[in-house]
């Protein structure tokens, strides 16, 4: 059930821009990205697509709105990237987490911030988080039994949701 408080995600487009968030009872505006940031998100992109075309009909969203949570807390999140494993359609927004949820990090997030909206997404259905930080040239895959696994240096990013997916950290940061 979507609380009556959480305006629809058409609304938050037409009043606040694509680039909106409904939070706690706040709109919040994702700032633009900076270079790191969406080279990273073009990468990403890009060798998650071909993931996609070669495996399982899987594809990744960026900037895709996802609204959801339990009544008196459903949140609209916009993460940086979504993978959906396998086909399926799309619309508008997804009223559930996708299976993998992808932020990037930018130098204005706060960790607070940035560590409830992982828990979110895992506590309510996302089967994978990857936090990239383009600064410290690291990914975090994280799982809903709270495990951790980072990749950094010449570590290729891999997830056992996509099996035979590899990026090589070398590509992805350059």
């Amino acid at each position: 059930m979507i609380a009556a408080n959480c305006p629809p995600v058409a609304e938050l487009i037409r009043d606040c821009g694509k680039r909106a968030e409904y939070v706690g009872g706040e709109v919040w505006e994702k700032p633009i990205p900076n270079d790191l940031h969406a080279d990273c998100l073009v990468i990403l992109g890009a060798a998650l697509l071909a993931y996609g075309r070669t495996h399982n009909g899987g594809r990744p969203h960026s900037e895709w709105h996802h609204r959801f949570g339990p009544e008196g807390d459903v949140r609209v999140y916009l993460p940086d990237m979504a993978f959906l494993v396998g086909p399926k359609e799309i619309g508008e927004c997804a009223e559930v987490p996708s299976e993998i949820m992808i932020e990037i990090l930018y130098p204005e997030m706060r960790f607070n911030d940035l560590l409830d909206r992982e828990h979110f997404y895992l506590r309510h259905g996302a089967r994978s988080v990857w936090i990239v930080d383009p600064e410290g040239r690291s990914v975090d895959v994280c799982k809903p039994d709270w495990s951790v696994c980072r990749f950094r240096g010449v570590d290729v990013l891999a997830d056992p949701l996509l099996p035979g997916f590899g990026l090589p950290l070398t590509e992805l940061f350059g």
